[in-house]
């Protein structure tokens, strides 16, 4: 996300210095469009992770790596196998 914006200023700056009024208008709107549809695809996908991370919890188990689940099942995500059990330290 934060490159896209980056590259949305710097195509908004090299094409408003390079090229005529014009086409640097729509040189900037679709650097704006790129921005906004990658700030959108960005929320779409951590709604996507919370909702699964929502299941897992309410299931028991999770699949993440992380030091926040620690009283759930830890799974590995490919083989359904277990990784760690409740209360287990990090391996």
């Amino acid at each position: 996300m934060v490159a896209l914006v980056v590259f949305a200023g710097i195509v908004a700056t090299v094409g408003g210095s390079i090229l005529p009024e014009a086409p640097r208008h729509v040189i900037v709107v679709i650097g704006l469009v790129l921005a906004i549809g990658g700030a959108i695809v960005q929320a779409i996908l951590a709604w996507r992770l919370r909702s699964a991370q929502r299941r897992e919890k309410v299931a028991g188990y999770t699949t993440l790596f992380n030091d926040e689940f620690r009283d759930l099942w830890l799974l590995d995500p490919a083989t359904g196998a277990v990784v760690r059990r409740p209360g287990e330290p990090r391996a």
